[in-house]
């Protein structure tokens, strides 16, 4: 399902890791002919449980990545909730940033002020475009990438460790703010994987594909979602 990485320069073990995560999520959003061309995250919304992980990836079954997707899976009403995009990965254009709890989300904070109510708060808040997420919305971080921001990540990995194999940094701090000057200017050059569009265009097009299928899911099946 994750295809085998080279010898990949990567600053620390928090960047490693999330990495994993970033695949894995966008892997819930693919298609699959073994789901009937459905994703595992909607199919695991339908049988409730983790069984579609395992129908496309049986190897998986007793190890600690299964327990990776299960973390991602809707297996429970929290995870429709808004709060729940606190707990997303933010996909490659995040890469870097740190973890987002409810606490720091200042524009939420200010509508919920403004607002007469939560719920009237979430609604416009889950549109905007955050600073916390590199411009792109709530709900398109909750909504997750898919099979071109997957390929987008490996394109990134693979510019990023031919930019830095080999230099000498004088402070680790040095050498995370250089990473992002390449994650920055790699986003907004066009990119032959997202047919001449760049990385952030390409990425925000398939992720509110994904929002799009995931809502209409709900929506038939008269799912309670924050996101809806």
């Amino acid at each position: 399902m994750m295809p085998k990485q080279k010898e990949l320069w990567i600053p620390n073990d928090e960047v490693a890791e999330k990495i994993i995560l970033i695949q894995i999520e966008c892997s819930l959003n693919e298609n699959y002919e073994k789901l009937e061309n459905n994703t595992m995250f909607i199919e695991s919304m339908k049988r409730k449980d983790n069984s579609p992980v395992l129908e496309v990836a049986p190897k998986l079954k007793n190890t600690n990545i299964l327990g990776l997707y299960e973390r991602m899976l809707p297996l429970t009403k929290v995870d429709l909730m808004y709060a729940s995009v606190y707990s997303r990965t933010g996909g490659v254009l995040n890469l870097f940033n740190e973890k987002i709890s409810e606490n720091v989300d200042i524009q939420f904070k200010e509508l919920s002020s403004k607002s007469r109510n939560t719920n009237e708060a979430i609604k416009k808040w889950k549109g905007e475009p955050s600073e916390l997420w590199s411009g792109l919305t709530p709900s398109q971080i909750w909504a997750g990438g898919g099979k071109v921001e997957k390929a987008l990540l490996m394109d990134f990995l693979n510019k990023l460790t031919e930019l830095m194999n080999g230099k000498q940094f004088t402070t680790k701090g040095a050498a995370f703010m250089n990473c992002i000057d390449v994650l920055r200017t790699w986003q907004l050059n066009k990119n032959d994987i997202c047919e001449g569009k760049t990385p952030m265009e390409a990425i925000i097009e398939e992720r509110n594909l994904i929002l799009k299928d995931k809502i209409d899911f709900i929506k038939e099946n008269n799912i309670e979602c924050d996101f809806v």
